[in-house]
């Protein structure tokens, strides 16, 4: 059953009899209560012919306004529309609120003046309560100025939503019965929670199709061989062939000697050479040459001859390391670290003022003892400091008191330091750029 046949159930009369009732009804309210009309009805079809009818039957000494209303427009585009076309060419202010804005024009004229608002459900709260204040002011100054909004069942709910402040001050009235409908009519208290306005309800039905249509899709697709098959690929393309391992060590040419130990007279032992050489020519292709598999235990003896050879050779070697080691400068400072390079920044912290002579900077440990040896120190000092985020470490001289020191003992370096262009550099500088690295390490570590 249709919101109009609950409204106006059982009524016999036809559709141009409603229409006429319903705008009886409105004439009499705006003759002697002098109300804002809110005209109400299922469709836009059912409220907008009032409409139409209440401007047809205007007095030809009315000075009337029409807007249709829209989402698309707000507040300040509704208020210019209807000063426009009732007063021309005059200033106003389209923020103040049209009871203040009309009343203010209307003063220096008695015409009476119509204000017809289609769709009315798409004004803002705010203007309805402006109209129907209009209305109500108007009143009270004896203007006629009447107010006649026309719009389907929501917009009755947003006043029945604040019924306190159109209380007795804007009747509604059915569209198709012309009846007059009270605040509290049950019909408004059941909009307000199960209707949508004709535009809202095309809006939420297609939101829901396109929903329904993108989770049916997702779901074919989820289920759909195309996708197993995709996958399937995908992941075989990332096996690789199983790694066979075969029984042969290594394979040599059947006129190489091998190693064996077994002790047999008749098989020679093979020589370093020989395995040397087997194994150069491991990659030999297999059908130009017949070749033997050596047996573990050949490999093993091979090994156990060529090991003393190796260990010869890396005991040369660490000899020769350790006596490296135990050449040392003879008046070395005291105060360096071995562990860190020779680097030492506690001397340097540890002194209140003074100057030093920066002799080098260096990348590595290697290069900071090929240094020290090349120069020929008999004493320096050194510190990290960070440059362009790498490490440096900075060999000078120890601390003298004042500049004018320093540079003398600059000039009484030997001949090997002095090309490398020596300079003097403040202690507080250095003891700024170890502070800067020591944090750096903190923030790593």
């Amino acid at each position: 059953m249709s919101i109009a046949v609950t409204v106006n159930e059982m009524s016999a009369e036809s559709s141009s009899v409603a229409a006429i009732s319903t705008n009886a009804r409105i004439d009499y309210i705006l003759r002697f209560n002098k109300q804002a009309v809110l005209v109400v009805g299922e469709t836009d079809a059912d409220y907008s012919r009032i409409g139409s009818l209440f401007l047809g039957n205007l007095p030809a000494e009315h000075n009337a306004s029409y807007v249709a209303a829209s989402v698309k427009l707000n507040d300040i585009q509704v208020r210019c529309r209807i000063i426009e076309q009732l007063f021309a060419d005059v200033l106003f202010d389209p923020e103040q609120a049209l009871a203040v804005s009309i009343l203010r024009l209307a003063k220096g004229s008695k015409q009476p003046i119509s204000i017809v608002i289609d769709h009315a459900h798409h004004l803002s709260f705010q203007l309805i309560h402006e109209l129907t204040y209009l209305a109500q002011v108007a009143k009270k100054a004896k203007l006629t100025i009447n107010v006649v909004m026309l719009g389907d069942y929501s917009a009755g709910s947003k006043i029945v939503r604040e019924k306190s402040l159109f209380n007795n001050k804007i009747a509604l009235v059915d569209a198709q019965s012309g009846q007059l409908l009270k605040l509290d009519n049950k019909l408004f208290h059941a909009k307000k929670m199960a209707f949508l306005s004709a535009s809202q309800r095309k809006f939420v039905i297609t939101f829901i199709a396109l929903v329904s249509l993108l989770a049916i899709t997702l779901l074919l697709l989820s289920q759909s061989s195309v996708i197993n098959l995709f996958t399937e690929s995908t992941d075989n393309s990332y096996k690789s062939e199983p790694l066979v391992v075969k029984d042969q060590f290594v394979n040599v040419k059947k006129d190489a000697k091998l190693l064996t130990s077994t002790g047999h007279d008749n098989i020679d032992i093979a020589t370093q050479a020989d395995i040397y050489q087997a194994l150069l020519q491991a990659n030999v292709d297999s059908d130009k040459a017949e070749v033997l598999t050596a047996q573990p235990s050949d490999i093993l003896s091979a090994l156990a001859q060529f090991t003393p050879v190796i260990t010869e050779h890396n005991q040369a070697h660490i000899n020769a390391e350790n006596e490296q080691k135990q050449v040392e400068p003879a008046n070395k400072a005291i105060a360096l670290n071995s562990h860190d390079y020779g680097i030492n920044p506690a001397y340097y912290l540890a002194q209140p003022q003074g100057y030093v002579i920066q002799i080098a900077g260096l990348v590595n440990k290697t290069a900071f003892d090929n240094a020290v040896e090349r120069l020929t120190l008999a004493e320096y000092y050194g510190y990290s400091r960070l440059l362009n985020n790498n490490k440096l470490l900075i060999l000078t001289t120890r601390v003298y008191p004042t500049r004018a020191q320093a540079k003398a003992a600059l000039t009484h370096l030997p001949e090997s330091i002095r090309q490398q262009s020596p300079w003097i550099k403040s202690l507080s500088v250095i003891k700024k750029e170890i502070i800067d690295y020591q944090n750096t390490l903190k923030q790593y570590n």
